[in-house]
């Protein structure tokens, strides 16, 4: 599921949270320079991937963005991930093809109530960023059942719901995806497809119900899993701010490859674009019968 977004943001203060420090930079966009686009997730008991890739130009014609995707993913930099336990790792650069740009660590996972440090050194040129993983928050109820979608497509609605933190802001990012084994790592690991954000706006501490529709083929194509995975990730509101408004942002496969003529928010250091997320999340497994989705 593909959803291109070009926003123009306006200015952000900068905004302090426990988790990072947003930052609006002053970025002269409409030069066509390319900027760093760093994408860094470490959940709650996973291992970080840190993707990074160079902006295209936002002019350029849409139809020519995919055929110079690859060209902008970043290969040879010096990433460095730390914890405040005072653990430090270079970072593993992928060595598949399809992976181009990405680092992964092999020693550092999520951890609760830990700081995260990123270091990242490309071209010269040095970024950083800090985010912190605090108490996850349990999925309470979930369910799923089948419905007729536009074309007579046979689809699920996921059902979920969760007891809201009380007296603060929360957001949340539900991903739903598969388990596999990833040769690199040697390690189990999941692989999102959808992904859909939420607010407690007005529902301070209060039981939160979500329903998300996903398409079950698409998510088991990519992989052939033993169900299919609901993770619900705590994430802070600048990283919501992120994900929301971010232009060009394919949220389901992780593509940022195009700036719009605005400043966005960021908690990169040193002139970048992006995020580095480290995130709380539990999860829940179900099993959904892919071959009931087929349409014959």
């Amino acid at each position: 599921m593909m959803k291109y977004i070009y926003i123009i943001l306006v200015s952000f203060a900068i905004t302090l949270t426990l988790n990072s420090c947003i930052i609006n930079e002053d970025l002269e966009l409409n030069k066509y320079p390319e900027y760093l686009i760093v994408k860094g997730d470490l959940p709650l008991g996973e291992f970080a991937t840190i993707d990074l890739q160079y902006s295209l130009d936002y002019a350029l014609p849409f139809e020519l963005h995919y055929n110079k995707i690859n060209d902008t993913k970043i290969s040879n930099a010096r990433v460095i991930l730390k914890d405040s336990n005072g653990i430090e790792e270079l970072l593993t650069e992928s060595t598949s093809e399809d992976e181009k740009g990405r680092y992964y660590s092999k020693l550092i996972k999520g951890v609760e109530n830990t700081n995260y440090e990123l270091l990242i050194d490309v071209d010269d040129k040095h970024y950083s960023s800090t985010s912190k993983i605090s108490r996850p928050i349990e999925i309470d109820k979930i369910s799923h059942e089948k419905y007729t979608a536009e074309f007579g497509d046979i689809k699920a609605k996921i059902s979920l719901s969760w007891k809201d933190r009380k007296y603060q802001d929360n957001f949340y990012m539900v991903k739903v995806g598969v388990k596999y084994f990833d040769k690199n790592r040697m390690d189990s690991c999941f692989y999102y497809r959808e992904t859909f954000l939420f607010s407690d706006l007005n529902n301070d501490g209060n039981v939160i119900n979500v329903t998300c529709k996903v398409d079950p083929l698409s998510i088991h194509r990519q992989n052939q899993g033993d169900g299919l995975y609901v993770s619900l990730c705590l994430i802070d509101e600048d990283t919501y701010n992120y994900f929301n408004g971010v232009a060009g942002y394919d949220i389901n496969s992780g593509d940022s490859y195009s700036v719009s003529p605005g400043n966005l928010p960021t908690n990169i250091k040193g002139r970048a674009f992006g995020v580095f997320n480290a995130y709380p999340m539990s999860t829940k497994k179900i099993n959904i019968n892919k071959e009931d989705y087929y349409n014959f």
